[in-house]
């Protein structure tokens, strides 16, 4: 399994919108809460789990752009 990148964004889903045919397909509409950073891995298995570290406030989050 991958290791995370030190830096993330916390997120919270707003929509999803899906099909199963012909295949799987879904698209998600989130909004970023704050960026963090990741001090420790806790656990790799079944899912990641670490301990990080909130590195701005909701008031700072309009300093930022999004790159996709």
């Amino acid at each position: 399994m991958a290791l995370p990148q030190s830096t993330g964004s916390a997120a919270v889903v707003v929509q999803v919108t899906g099909t199963n045919w012909p295949k799987p397909l879904y698209t998600l509409l989130v909004t970023g809460l704050c960026r963090f950073r990741v001090d420790k891995l806790v656990q790799q298995e079944p899912f990641m789990v670490a301990e990080v570290t909130q590195l701005d406030t909701p008031s700072e989050l309009g300093r930022y752009s999004a790159h996709v």
